[in-house]
């Protein structure tokens, strides 16, 4: 999947309209998704990416990307999302009790001290840098088209983060999140996939999980999660360091890596779980 830069009109960055109430009982007996895992092109392989070709491009083209293998098509607008952004969504979903609102917005309140706990940082006051990632997520404007099932979504991931720290996600976003992709059970995954050094090594784990069964060479995977196929050979030999420095963690996931660094995996884990948000107490 390699990245191509295209000019577009990115529209107003008007945030959505907010659910219909009667999709809420659908919402609140929806099981448990990791649509992040599937979201391909939309979060890349890195943690930093201000000092790559890849973000000059994008911000020479109106600070838009472009995302296409055989099965889907991603343009991204605003921001370059990253594997740190997926980190953020994952844990909030998992870990800091997203509830809905007698509206039907999907909200969390979290500690953003909690937040950087699971985020692994060191230093856990860092509220300026934090702030400036759920910004992005609400700024950043994503299109995705699944060729395989001709399904269009459109959507920023975040509606609003309120001063009092309040999250609220885009109505969009929890639809396409809830009801329009692979259910898995990702929970027991998150501490693990989190635990990964490298962002690549994320990137990897999300996007195997996401397969039912799958064998696939670093070659073909690397460009699969977002890595452009003209990355240079020193680059590539520091990828392959350090998916063997945390071999075992992805064996942790069940993923099987060769000598060769083919990797093999067939989910194992029961595919559905039930999961609910609760209703707003307040």
């Amino acid at each position: 999947m390699d990245a191509q830069i295209i000019k577009i009109d990115t529209g107003s960055k008007a945030v959505p309209d907010a659910v219909d109430p009667d999709a809420i009982d659908k919402l609140i007996e929806s099981k448990f998704h990791n649509t992040v895992s599937l979201m391909r092109g939309v979060f890349l392989p890195y943690k930093k990416v201000k000092n790559t070709k890849l973000y000059k491009d994008f911000v020479n083209n109106n600070n838009t990307l472009y995302f296409e293998n055989s099965h889907i098509k991603t343009v991204i607008s605003g921001h370059i999302l990253t594997q740190l952004h997926a980190n953020i969504i994952d844990i909030i979903m998992t870990k800091l009790n997203p509830q809905v609102s007698e509206e039907g917005y999907v909200f969390v309140q979290p500690s953003f001290y909690e937040l950087q706990k699971y985020l692994g940082w060191k230093y856990k006051n860092d509220t300026k840098t934090i702030r400036e990632l759920l910004s992005q997520l609400v700024e950043t404007k994503i299109s995705i088209f699944s060729k395989t099932r001709k399904i269009f979504h459109e959507f920023h991931i975040l509606k609003k983060v309120w001063t009092d720290n309040t999250i609220i996600f885009s109505p969009k976003f929890i639809d396409f999140y809830f009801k329009d992709y692979l259910i898995i059970n990702y929970r027991p995954l998150v501490d693990v996939i989190l635990s990964f050094k490298y962002s690549t090594n994320q990137a990897i784990a999300r996007f195997l999980i996401s397969q039912k069964r799958i064998n696939i060479g670093i070659e073909v995977l690397l460009p699969a999660i977002g890595i452009d196929r003209s990355v240079s050979r020193k680059e590539k030999v520091r990828i392959k360091k350090h998916i063997i420095q945390e071999k075992d963690k992805f064996e942790k996931l069940g993923m099987t890596i060769n000598e060769n660094l083919t990797f093999i995996y067939k989910k194992i884990r029961k595919t559905k779980r039930k999961y609910t948000f609760p209703a707003n107490s307040q």
